[in-house]
């Protein structure tokens, strides 16, 4: 047994386990508080007279665990999330009553537990969702716009970027300023005008735009990867990054050895990565795309 390579691949375990604890810290917490709100509502037995009840809860905590995954359910995460579900089935086991009692929560449950049935939660059900996807609708209409990743949440998701070029024996690029305000001039650019794809509308690439923001390097030496947001409400740069990683043209990009630096930059809707470094980069999409990341060689790390 190869001990060095044994300790090498746990330790990158490790980090990258500690990486997404530190991203989804708030959404762990949501899922503690929700899955101990349930035990606890299990071990009064209030499912037994409000059963639809437990079925829009258990449906919001699948929900959850379905973003906490993602695309690429890696050991780390599942541990992490069979983690966080024992442990609050554990507190709440033993203190649930209490800490119910405390709220006023306990008298609220019996009350609602004498006073309904699930053929009255049922029949208000419809309304109620109705109500609440028009508000939600016109929230998200109302603050799409302003919905974004600042600058500080960028530079973190571009040190995971820096960490997962060292796992792959790659050198770690420098954060650029001019860069990050061309990758988020893209984002917004895309979003602005409806479109989704490396080549705007006139037919120009992010490089063609560089010298508009000082950058003074060639337009073909910029190398973008973009990613489309299906809900800003669960915003998480990370996930770009690892929906790149498992895609061979975007992960080829992130661990390009020559680029020398770059950075990341999301809106409301899109996020945008940009390498620059050494040159000869064709902006090309979609068949062409395909065809020219087939032709290359793989990269460390890749099966």
């Amino acid at each position: 047994m190869d001990f060095n390579k044994l300790k090498y691949k746990l330790k990158g375990f490790m980090s990258y386990t500690w990486e997404y604890i530190h991203n989804v810290f708030f959404k762990l917490l949501l899922l503690f508080i929700l899955n101990f709100f349930l035990f606890g509502l299990y071990f009064k037995e209030f499912f037994k007279t409000n059963f639809i009840v437990f079925i829009i809860l258990l449906a919001i905590d699948l929900f959850l665990i379905k973003k906490l995954l993602y695309k690429r359910a890696r050991i780390a995460k599942i541990l992490v999330i069979l983690l966080v579900i024992g442990l609050s089935f554990f507190i709440a086991q033993n203190y649930s009553h209490t800490l119910f009692d405390n709220f006023g929560l306990n008298t609220f449950i019996a009350s609602f537990s004498g006073g309904l049935s699930d053929k009255m939660v049922l029949s208000g059900t419809k309304d109620m969702l109705k109500n609440t996807a028009e508000s939600g609708k016109n929230i998200i209409e109302s603050t799409s716009g302003s919905i974004t990743h600042s600058k500080e949440d960028s530079q973190k998701t571009f040190e995971y970027i820096n960490q997962l070029r060292k796992e792959n024996g790659v050198k770690t690029i420098q954060w650029d300023d001019k860069i990050y305000e061309l990758a988020k001039w893209k984002a917004e650019d895309m979003t602005k005008k409806g479109y989704f794809d490396h080549v705007d509308p006139s037919g120009k690439c992010v490089g063609s735009y560089a010298k508009d923001l000082g950058l003074s390097y060639p337009s073909n030496s910029f190398a973008d990867n973009i990613f489309g947001y299906s809900s800003p409400t669960w915003f998480d740069q990370d996930e770009a990054v690892e929906s790149w990683m498992d895609s061979r043209g975007h992960r080829y990009n992130l661990l390009y050895s020559s680029h020398i630096r770059g950075a990341i930059a999301c809106d409301s809707k899109n996020c945008v990565f940009i390498g620059q470094g050494g040159s000869g980069w064709v902006c090309d999409t979609g068949e062409a795309g395909l065809a020219f990341w087939n032709s290359v060689g793989k990269q460390p790390g890749e099966k």
